[in-house]
Formats: structure tokens, C-alpha cells, sequence
């Protein structure tokens, strides 16, 4: 018999810990990172974004952060981890405009 998803979402480190969020207000902001097993997802929101650019980054070395994707718009995703590593949002150096976005990361 096979795993019920509640089942599935319950297994230690198959998804991440934790939710993180921050209302940007300057240049090179970003969420608190959280961590995401290997097969985990994580929700991202993005709100109230009018000119800035939010990046999504990922760290899998433990050291170097790396961009994934970026949004020049509000919205709501899902993101899958193919592998273990910490992810954050937030708006990089020479991306912030007049807006305040509001970001947040959970899982």
C-alpha cells in the first residue's frame, strides 16, 4: 500500500523548516535563508512590486549563493528542491527601485 501525501509531506527533511519574510526597503535585502531537503518545496510570495527586480537565490555548496530566478511582478510560487540547499528572496544590489516589496519564503 502506498504513502497517503499527508504521509509523504511528514518525512524528516523531505521539505524544508521554516518561513521567512521581509518588507524591502533598500538594495541588497533579503529573507532569512531556509533549508530545503532534497525533493522539498517551498512556497514564494512576492508582493507590492512596481520597478524593483526580486532575485530567488540558492546556496548547495554551503558557501556561495546563486541566482535562480528573478520577477519584475507580484506573485505566488512553488518551488522544488532537486537537491539539499538554503534558499532566500530579495532584491540584489542595483535592483531596488521606489516600490517596497514584500517577500516571503516558507515551506
Amino acid at each position: 500500500m502506498g504513502a497517503t501525501t499527508n504521509q509523504v509531506r511528514n518525512v524528516p527533511g523531505l521539505h524544508g523548516s521554516g518561513n521567512a519574510s521581509v518588507t524591502i526597503s533598500a538594495q541588497n535585502q533579503w529573507t532569512d535563508p531556509i533549508s530545503l531537503g532534497k525533493g522539498g518545496y517551498a512556497t514564494l510570495s512576492i508582493n507590492s512590486l512596481s520597478d524593483s527586480t526580486v532575485t530567488l537565490q540558492r546556496k548547495i555548496d554551503g558557501t556561495n549563493w546563486r541566482d535562480v530566478d528573478t520577477w519584475t511582478a507580484d506573485a505566488e510560487e512553488d518551488y522544488y528542491a532537486s537537491e539539499s540547499q538554503d534558499i532566500r528572496l530579495g532584491v540584489a544590489t542595483g535592483d531596488y527601485g521606489t516600490d517596497s516589496p514584500v517577500l516571503r519564503v516558507g515551506s
